[in-house]
């Protein structure tokens, strides 16, 4: 199975990214919307962890998911998910 990022991660990485790169005096017209393809794993422990699904990965239908969420930059320059 292909080794897909955890959402955490990749999440924190697009918002830091986002933030980084839009200067205080830039503001977005509207929200970024955000729609992922993600595989829940269980580990030998049970500890249940959620991954993005790579491309072109091999993955059985059922193990597969999508979640969708919005970013958006407030007026102070913090990026928040609505």
């Amino acid at each position: 199975m292909p080794d897909p990022k955890n959402l955490d991660e990749f999440i924190h990485n697009l918002t830091t990214q986002i933030n980084n790169g839009i200067p205080d005096t830039h503001f977005l017209k509207g929200d970024i919307e955000v729609e992922l393809v993600v595989v829940t794993t269980k580990n030998a422990g049970g500890k249940l962890s959620i991954l993005i699904a790579e491309v072109g990965g091999k993955y059985q239908k059922e193990e597969l998911s999508r979640i969708k969420f919005k970013i958006a930059k407030k007026d102070d320059g913090t990026v928040i998910i609505v």
